[in-house]
């Protein structure tokens, strides 16, 4: 675990948010840059699978298995979520999550191989920002357009940075984390 300015000036990052917090979880899928480490199914938790051909999956935690997970060729998978836009396009409105209530957010945001966003909403300072709630979190991702969108850890670790430090204004100045999603120059 460490800081992500860290970790975001270690990777040459342009833009880094947190990850998922993947170290504090037994289960799988994980599959980091095309590494399988685990294959062991969530029996809780919706899965986000990026493939080697750019597509970004979010899948409920009860319509997946391991060879369908490996069928999808993942290059990353994130086990954190939950899925925030449901397969017909529209807003969730029920969560498998105990992290519902208004909070900072950190998003995953699809729209088509190659392009998609990070989005992060500050919360918990009431002199600055509330948060929002994962329903809240679920229409905006579909007001800004995603086709698919993943909650990764949030709370004290939403956080965003880029080369010359934070990008938001993170609950305590954030925390500890072990894994980041970021952009970079090839």
């Amino acid at each position: 675990a460490g800081s992500i300015l860290t970790m975001t000036a270690d990777a040459n990052a342009i833009v880094a948010i947190n990850g998922d917090y993947y170290t504090h979880r037994r289960y799988g899928p994980m599959v980091r840059n095309g590494v399988t480490y685990r294959m062991e199914k969530s029996r809780t938790w919706d899965l986000c699978v990026l493939t080697y051909d750019g597509q970004l999956h979010t899948i409920q935690f009860d319509s997946y298995t391991a060879d369908s997970i490996a069928a999808l060729r993942p290059y990353q998978t994130w086990l954190f979520g939950p899925r925030l836009i449901a397969d017909d396009g529209t807003a969730m409105t029920t969560f498998r999550s105990q992290v519902t209530p208004t909070n900072p957010r950190t998003v995953l945001g699809y729209y088509e191989p190659g392009h998609y966003a990070f989005l992060l909403v500050d919360g918990r300072q009431n002199d600055y920002s509330d948060g929002l709630n994962m329903q809240q979190l679920s229409k905006l991702c579909v007001e800004l357009g995603f086709a698919a969108a993943y909650n990764l850890d949030g709370g004290r670790s939403s956080v965003m940075a880029g080369q010359s430090g934070f990008i938001n204004k993170p609950f305590l100045n954030g925390r500890s984390i072990t894994d980041i999603v970021y952009i970079t120059d090839l």
